[in-house]
């Protein structure tokens, strides 16, 4: 079901697009802005940070699962789903050995993916950057078979640690700074506030941050793209 690797598509998709530009300095107004963070782990990272390669010539990106990579819309026309969203949700399958099974086979199988995000994921430097419960999470991975590709999950308690994650998955498994991060993702609001601060802090790259909101009628297809690209006036030699 794969698709080649050509990636031109997913511009047909983008149906808004803006560019803010961050300045060059990290400035006192960029503090606050981390309260999502604690400032004790952020400085280690600054540190460790300060000490790795830039290479231009690369893109990491970084997707999310659930309706993003792989609709909920199946799962939601059931009652029970409906009526327990989220951590209730979650609980309800983890519960019974049987219903986490049945769950993982019934709404995470390899043709119900969004292909042009798997081409993405088996093509570039990427990872899978998602939230909830990590049992559950990898066990999606699992069920439609990308665990397989050997593609890095990494599983966050809330959306809000995403961007930290990332921060830290680029200084102890990337061991890089790649010119460009592309965020795929549902729920984009920690990624958006996090945005100028990512790029500073990771030598004035550039962040794109896609919001992805699939097709209701045909689940494995994205509907639109909205993007949101930080950068900075100052560009590296």
């Amino acid at each position: 079901m794969w698709l080649d690797h050509d990636f031109s598509s997913m511009r047909d998709y983008i149906i808004h697009s803006e560019h803010q530009r961050v300045s060059a300095f990290i400035e006192p107004e960029d503090m606050y802005s981390l309260w999502i963070w604690s400032i004790e782990e952020l400085i280690p990272i600054m540190k460790k940070l300060a000490y790795l390669e830039l290479k231009p010539e690369k893109t990491l990106d970084a997707i999310d699962i659930d309706d993003t990579l792989c609709s909920r819309t199946p799962q939601l026309q059931e009652s029970r789903f409906q009526d327990n969203r989220w951590e209730a949700g979650n609980q309800m399958i983890l519960d019974t050995w049987w219903a986490y099974h049945w769950f993982v086979d019934q709404y995470y199988r390899t043709q119900m993916l969004v292909p042009e995000l798997v081409n993405i994921l088996l093509s570039h430097d990427s990872l899978v950057l998602t939230a909830w419960v990590d049992d559950l999470q990898n066990g999606k991975i699992k069920g439609t078979q990308l665990e397989w590709t050997g593609i890095e999950v990494n599983v966050v308690a809330s959306s809000k640690d995403k961007p930290l994650r990332l921060l830290k998955y680029i200084m102890d498994d990337l061991r890089y700074i790649p010119w460009k991060i592309i965020i795929y993702d549902d729920r984009v609001w920690y990624f958006k506030e996090a945005g100028p601060i990512l790029s500073k802090l990771l030598w004035w790259i550039e962040v794109v941050v896609n919001k992805i909101t699939l097709k209701e009628s045909k689940i494995s297809e994205i509907k639109r793209i909205d993007q949101t690209i930080y950068s900075t006036i100052k560009k590296r030699a």
